[in-house]
């Protein structure tokens, strides 16, 4: 773990000599601290291959435009791949964003062009559950009074009972 450490600090001193060259001749141990802990490590290799898991929490609504997705946004690789199982494809709009941040672009309002896209780019696997054994496991649990005071509420409230939450207290 210390040597995780010290290559750490010896990766940050030399990534700080790459782009800031004039902080290495400062006699001030504080301000080489204070700019090397603005480098962000990632952004400074290029890796063969990014691999986005959840890609749909990378392109929501609030993300386009956040430091985090621009961040994701700029590490440099080879090949950029997203992983979900539920995109957003409702709009041109949301096939753009998801295009955007592995750097495809597609124009947001047009339809034809998120078409294509995702004719060329996205692909869906079936999934073969056949040789999967279903075995069902019954375990019966014998719920503490305020549990089921708990549950009950929750019961009369779903079954649309706005009273529910009073009748417990």
């Amino acid at each position: 773990s210390s040597t995780m450490a010290a290559k750490y600090i010896a990766l940050r001193k030399y990534a700080q000599t790459i782009t800031e060259p004039e902080a290495t001749t400062v006699c001030s141990k504080r301000k080489l601290a204070s700019a090397a802990t603005k480098l962000v490590v990632l952004e400074l290799f290029n890796w063969q291959r990014v691999v986005f898991d959840e890609f749909h929490k990378c392109v929501g609504d609030t993300e386009r435009h956040s430091a985090s997705w621009r961040a994701l946004h700029e590490i440099k690789a080879n090949f950029r791949w997203g992983l979900t199982a539920t995109p957003d494809l409702t709009t041109p709009l949301r096939v753009s964003e998801m295009a955007a941040l592995l750097h495809v672009f597609v124009p947001p309002d047009n339809t034809v062009e998120a078409q294509r896209f995702l004719d060329l780019w996205v692909r869906a696997d079936e999934w073969d559950m056949s040789g999967i054994k279903v075995v069902n496991h019954v375990v019966t649990v014998q719920q503490t009074p305020l549990e089921r005071a708990l549950y009950l509420a929750k019961k009369q409230w779903l079954e649309g009972r706005g009273d529910a939450e009073s009748e417990v207290l």
